[in-house]
């Protein structure tokens, strides 16, 4: 019960994908297969012979009923019980391992499906960021092409200014002369 328990426990992802391999690697093994089917006859011939005794019937007559038939009895119906149960959980527990293997693979397949978009994802949002940089690469090199003309044009305007201070010629004088 206890294994069963811990089977259906809510586990992280790694720890159910570890006891899930080494289940698998274990019961892979062709010594484990056949203690498994020995102990699987043994218990079941246990349970067939416990069961089979326990359902002879008890005399009629009351005094004839003696202790000893009456601790043999319960005594059989024990060992149903107890052969039953491990029958039961020698069923459950492969059928359970299988339920969770399916849910690690399936867990497999869907990290692997979210690693893959997560990788496309980024990858458009790397050209996302690629083409704004490029946008703004592109408006500054226009405002420093707006900046050079400007410091040109106040370049030439200040020089005006100093030569018609000065009375010199100013460099357009000079280039119509």
């Amino acid at each position: 019960m206890s294994v069963l328990f811990l089977l259906i426990l809510p586990l992280p992802y790694l720890v159910r994908r570890q006891y899930t391999t080494l289940y698998y690697k274990f019961a892979s093994l062709p010594q484990v297969k056949t203690v498994i089917v020995i102990s699987g006859l043994l218990v079941g011939t246990l349970f067939v012979d416990s069961w089979k005794r326990s359902r002879l019937l008890l005399p009629e007559d009351r005094t004839l009923i003696t202790p000893e038939l009456l601790a043999s009895k319960a005594y059989n119906q024990r060992n149903v019980y107890i052969a039953g149960f491990i029958l039961y959980f020698a069923l459950c527990i492969p059928i359970t391992m299988s339920i969770v293997r399916r849910l690690v693979k399936y867990e497999e397949l869907n990290r692997a499906k979210e690693a893959s978009s997560g990788t496309a994802t980024e990858k458009e949002e790397q050209d996302n960021e690629i083409t704004e940089l490029q946008k703004q690469l592109k408006n500054k090199q226009a405002s420093l092409t707006a900046m050079e003309s400007q410091y040109k044009n106040l370049q030439l305007h200040v020089e005006k200014e100093l030569d018609d201070e000065n009375g010199k010629p100013s460099i357009e004088d000079k280039k119509k002369a």
